[in-house]
């Protein structure tokens, strides 16, 4: 199956990924090639980030050729290019980070309406208030798994064991780790092998 470059970079970057409008079709070819490994791990490739219908229906398609063992690749065409930077430019990044990242990706632009709402309003944000004990720094009850997790961190990529060792914590708290991304206190990147890995943000 063959893809335009447009539709390539609106799907990268529904994906998430908020430098795809600057990837040349070799790039692009090898992300579909690690999507082709990795589209079927929810933990990888959530497609319920892609707002865009045409871009999600494109994804089900993709997926559809991955699992029938078909190849996808991009049809260059210079003429499009420009038009496909403005396109992808004006989509709203996903809030995700994959395997599919490299170390020189930005991380994705992160849109949220909430926190618009607060700026807007200027009141100060409202903090959960924790069933007694002192709070850590980022407001998580000071001992619990997700404030020595957050502890644990620091501004090299690690990976979950690396965390989880770090953090003296017996068990795969994946949950800790993506409620830290959710709350911008980490960012999840790829590491050098090529596997999942978190650092703060």
């Amino acid at each position: 199956m063959k893809i335009t470059m447009a539709q390539a970079i609106a799907l990268f970057t529904g994906l998430g990924f908020a430098t795809a409008d600057k990837w040349n079709a070799e790039r692009m070819n090898l992300k579909l090639d690690k999507l082709s490994k990795i589209i079927d791990d929810p933990d990888e490739v959530d497609p319920a980030v892609i707002e865009d219908k045409a871009t999600r229906k494109l994804f089900d398609k993709i997926k559809a050729e991955f699992k029938d063992d078909g190849k996808v690749t991009v049809e260059e065409e210079e003429a499009e290019k420009p038009a496909a930077k403005e396109e992808a430019a004006e989509e709203k990044p996903a809030k995700k980070k994959s395997s599919l990242a490299d170390d020189d990706d930005e991380a994705p632009a992160k849109a949220d309406k909430k926190a618009d709402k607060a700026e807007k309003s200027e009141k100060p944000a409202k903090v959960k208030k924790a069933a007694g004990g002192k709070k850590d720094e980022h407001g998580f009850r000071e001992g619990s798994a997700i404030s020595r997790i957050a502890a644990a961190m620091t501004n090299k990529p690690q990976s979950h064991g690396e965390i989880m060792k770090s953090a003296k914590h017996d068990g795969t708290n994946y949950e800790a780790l993506a409620k830290l991304v959710k709350a911008k206190i980490a960012v999840r990147v790829e590491a050098k092998d090529g596997s999942n890995a978190w650092k703060l943000a």
